[in-house]
């Protein structure tokens, strides 16, 4: 499973310009890590990456970083919804599209 491929074939983006995206993301995270734990001192970081929060517990005396997601109410009620729904929200929006389009079109032939 790739959520990058799989972003690139529905947002039509060349994966190239994904993965360069997420390495972008992850130097962000890494400079917010060094703001916050090499400038201020900060044993834990909690960030946003848009789908929750990621937390970083870092414990220098046995050198480790311990890490924790907690995913948004949103995202947490769209995996609830699908477990509950047993239905691919996906699927669901492309087959309404496909459906407004052919719609869209036979409008135009009539």
């Amino acid at each position: 499973m790739s959520v990058i491929k799989d972003l690139s074939t529905l947002t039509q983006l060349p994966t190239e310009t994904l993965k360069n995206l997420v390495n972008i993301a992850e130097k962000d995270i890494c400079h917010l890590l060094y703001e916050n734990y090499i400038l201020m001192d900060k044993n834990k970081l909690v960030l946003d990456i848009g789908i929750g929060d990621l937390i970083l517990n870092i414990n220098t005396e046995e050198e480790y970083v311990q890490y924790e997601f907690i995913p948004s109410k949103h995202f947490e009620r769209a995996i609830l919804k699908t477990l509950e729904d047993k239905e691919s929200p996906l699927i669901k929006d492309i087959e309404k599209n496909f459906s407004d389009k052919v719609l869209s079109l036979y409008k135009e032939l009539v």
